[in-house]
Parts: C-alpha cells; sequence; structure tokens
C-alpha cells in the first residue's frame, strides 16, 4: 500500500470573500456525452483541488505578482477585441434544471435590494461576434 501524503493546509486570513453567482450575458450548454458509458475508464481517476483567488490576493498567497489583470468588458470592448460565440455544431444541448430555471443574476438581486446598479457591472455594446463551430 502507498504511503499517503498528508495535503498542505493553506491559511486563507486576510484574504478578500469571494463567491459565485448568476450574472452576465455568457450563454452555457450541457450536451449529450458522445460516448457510451463503457468507453470511459472508470477505474482510473485523479483528485485535483481548485481555489478561487482574487487577483489582489494572489501576492500575498503565492508570493508571487498575479501574472496580469483580466480586462474589463469596458475595457475588452474599447480595445476593439473580438468577442466569440460558439455552437456546439450537431449537439443540441440537455434541457436546464428547474431548479435553476428561476436564478436572477446577481446584478438583479443587488438592484432588487438597493435599488442601485451593482458597481462595475455595467452592460457593453458588443460588436458582432465572431462564430465558431
Amino acid at each position: 500500500m502507498a504511503a499517503q501524503t498528508k495535503p498542505t493546509r493553506i491559511i486563507w486570513s486576510g484574504c478578500q470573500a469571494m463567491g459565485l453567482g448568476a450574472g452576465g450575458l455568457m450563454r452555457q450548454t450541457i450536451e449529450t456525452d458522445p460516448y457510451k458509458h463503457e468507453d470511459w475508464d472508470t477505474r482510473l481517476s485523479q483528485k485535483f483541488f481548485v481555489s478561487h483567488l482574487h487577483a489582489k490576493d494572489w501576492l500575498s498567497l503565492t508570493g508571487e505578482p498575479a501574472p496580469n489583470v483580466p480586462p474589463t468588458a469596458q475595457e475588452y470592448s474599447a480595445a476593439e477585441l473580438p468577442w466569440f460565440e460558439w455552437y456546439g455544431a450537431d449537439q443540441p444541448p440537455l434541457p436546464g434544471g428547474k431548479a435553476l430555471a428561476g436564478l436572477r443574476s446577481v446584478g438583479t438581486l443587488h438592484k432588487d435590494k438597493t435599488g442601485a446598479e451593482l458597481p462595475h457591472s455595467q452592460d457593453v455594446e458588443m460588436v458582432k461576434p465572431i462564430f465558431l463551430d
């Protein structure tokens, strides 16, 4: 039996609180897997951890400067960078779950509670997107 390594413990004190929520204009779909269950080797697996970290906290946690600051939607549009659309070509999306159908965006929730727009969250006018398939 292989020796198990003890996981590294990271202390998050001092990091800015973050969360995930519905919002934005991005559309996502889940499509039917074209492979059969038997095509996958379910005996092999790997474990990994994903941490969401605000760029402002990157240096204090890693000891290195953040790779870059992502542009805002306004900066992206002002630089005339292309927006992309991707359609799953021949894959129709699976129907969404009823539990998610009533989700409201973070911006909508904020406006309902405060009457104000969410700071730094204004929509941008998108040029005609480039379609990928």
